[in-house]
């Protein structure tokens, strides 16, 4: 009994705080619809993001079957209660930063204060990488316009509920560096 207590506690805090953004809770999203959203990684990612093809059109971004093995690989890891640290050995167009940065977008948008860091080998790999997010970002439908995060003046992409997304190059001494 003190247990559920407590999770209503933390629930209600979660409600109350001017710096969290819950998008159950926002006015203006039908709760149903976010709900399925924070829940349903693929119900949000295919009608809300978009990519630049190869024939440099901007189309609604879908899976390809690598990138769909990556995310069963990372749900894998996260439901055995682990964190998620992938080395990937780059092919060449394939997708999976294309992948990770959405698995990371999702993650951003939808859960309070988690971080999202993306490694790339060479500065003008990361600043490629990095455009993919803020394409993602810059594209939210006016609907969703909680969902839409601000870049800060290190060029990482925050949202209201305390999470971030950055990009850098792996000799960066801010690579790794914990926020």
């Amino acid at each position: 009994m003190g247990r559920k207590n407590e999770e209503s506690e933390t629930q209600q805090a979660w409600r109350t705080s001017p710096n969290v953004v819950n998008p159950l809770l926002e006015p203006d999203m039908d709760a149903e619809l976010a709900k399925m959203y924070r829940d349903d990684f693929r119900e949000f990612i295919e009608p809300n993001l978009v990519i630049r093809n190869k024939w440099g059109q901007i189309v609604p971004f879908r899976m390809n079957r690598a990138q769909r093995m990556v995310y069963r690989l990372i749900q894998k890891i996260r439901s055995q209660g682990k964190p998620v640290r992938l080395i990937i050995l780059k092919a060449r167009r394939i997708g999976f930063s294309m992948a990770i940065q959405v698995v990371g977008f999702h993650r951003c948008v939808f859960r309070q204060n988690h971080s999202a860091l993306v490694v790339a080998h060479l500065k003008q790999a990361a600043e490629r990488i990095s455009k993919y997010s803020q394409r993602f970002n810059a594209h939210i439908p006016a609907a969703l316009p909680f969902l839409s995060g601000v870049r800060d003046k290190t060029g990482d992409i925050v949202w209201r509920n305390g999470s971030s997304f950055r990009v850098e190059t792996a000799g960066s001494k801010d690579a790794l560096r914990s926020d």
